[in-house]
C-alpha cells in the first residue's frame, strides 16, 4: 500500500497557481494518507479535486484508480482527472461538468444520466460506457475513443 505524504514545502516546490496553493493550505482533510480507493473517492469528491491531475503530472500522487467505484451521483464538477482509470465505475447521475477526463479510461463506465456539459474528454476511452441520457452539451471530444458506446 502506497501513503501519500504532500508537504507544504513541495507543494511549493512543484510551483503551483496561487488558487491550488491557497485550496491545499485551507484543505481540513489528512495531508499524509493511504492511497486506497476510499481515500481516492474523498480526495474526488472534495475541494481539491480540481488539481488532482496537476499533482499527478508533478509526481506528487499516483494517477486517481477508481475502477468499478460507485460515484452515483457524486459532484465532480471541475475534476481534473487526466489519465484516471475510471472503467467500470458508476457515475450514473454525477455531475461532471466542466471536468477534464484528457487521457483518462471510462470504458465501460456507467455515465447514464450524468451532466458532462463542458467536460473535457480528449483522448478519453468511453469504449463500451453507458452515456443514455447524459449531459454532453459543449464537451469536448478530441480524439475519444468511445466504439460500443451507448448513446
Amino acid at each position: 500500500m502506497i501513503t501519500i505524504n504532500i508537504t507544504l514545502k513541495e507543494l511549493i516546490a512543484a510551483d503551483p497557481c496561487t488558487d491550488g496553493l491557497e485550496a491545499f493550505k485551507a484543505f481540513k482533510g489528512p495531508k499524509k494518507f493511504k492511497w486506497t480507493s476510499e481515500a481516492q473517492i474523498e480526495l474526488v469528491k472534495g475541494p481539491l479535486r480540481r488539481w488532482l491531475g496537476w499533482a499527478h503530472y508533478k509526481n506528487l500522487i499516483p494517477a486517481i484508480n477508481l475502477v468499478g467505484a460507485n460515484l452515483s451521483g457524486a459532484d465532480l464538477s471541475r475534476a481534473y482527472l487526466s489519465e484516471a482509470n475510471l472503467s467500470g465505475a458508476n457515475l450514473s447521475k454525477a455531475n461532471l461538468s466542466w471536468a477534464c477526463f484528457s487521457g483518462a479510461d471510462l470504458s465501460g463506465a456507467d455515465l447514464s444520466g450524468a451532466d458532462l456539459s463542458g467536460a473535457y474528454l480528449s483522448g478519453a476511452n468511453l469504449d463500451g460506457a453507458d452515456l443514455s441520457r447524459a449531459n454532453l452539451y459543449g464537451h469536448d471530444t478530441e480524439n475519444l475513443k468511445s466504439r460500443g458506446a451507448i448513446l
